[in-house]
């Protein structure tokens, strides 16, 4: 009886860390897809870019600090030291760009110089996120760095970036896909 007791709660296991990996990497491609969104504001309207970017910050906060709780809560670490470390990093990542702002405001720079350098702030901000909780949302944050520098120099192969973007959507949601179906097979 003890084994088959044990055997339930191995599957419940399983069945609820696939759920959350499942979750995990939806979000992942949420936020892709809004930085995706934003290469494309960027593009269109650079003036009015760093309002974007600014609002991705907050939601690129909100991911990563749901992502490193998850990270704690799935290997059993203290979630309040997941939570600490998480709002310091996003908290700093957030407190730099408003002493961008500041800097737009006094004049010594424009809102293009403003909305690339919060490319490059987001973009390393995330990149260094993700190596903590997820190398996926390392992705985006390589992601968004690249996109800041083709808006700076390379315009008209911004779209070739996006091709990239939707083959490594296509790429993770197979692999999902693969590994959910080699999951189920699994428990068969």
């Amino acid at each position: 009886m003890s084994e088959i007791k044990r055997e339930l709660e191995q599957a419940t296991d399983t069945l609820l860390k696939n759920k959350s990996r499942i979750f995990d990497t939806i979000v992942i491609l949420t936020t892709l897809t809004l930085a995706l969104i934003g290469i494309a504001v960027t593009d269109y309207s650079p003036l009015n870019s760093y309002r974007y970017w600014t609002a991705m910050a907050i939601i690129l906060s909100i991911v990563g600090i749901y992502l490193g709780v998850s990270r704690a809560r799935r290997l059993q670490l203290s979630l309040g030291k997941a939570f600490v470390v998480q709002g310091l990093h996003w908290s700093a990542t957030l407190l730099t760009i408003a002493a961008m702002y500041l800097t737009l405001k006094t004049g010594r720079m424009n809102f293009e110089t403003t909305g690339l350098i919060l490319l490059y702030i987001l973009g390393l901000s995330t990149f260094l996120d993700g190596c903590r909780v997820n190398w996926k949302f390392s992705l985006i944050g390589v992601l968004i760095f690249l996109t800041g520098i083709i808006a700076t120099y390379i315009e008209t192969y911004l779209w070739l970036l996006i091709g990239v973007v939707i083959a490594v959507i296509i790429v993770l949601y197979l692999r999902l896909k693969f590994t959910k179906h080699k999951d189920s097979e699994e428990e068969l």
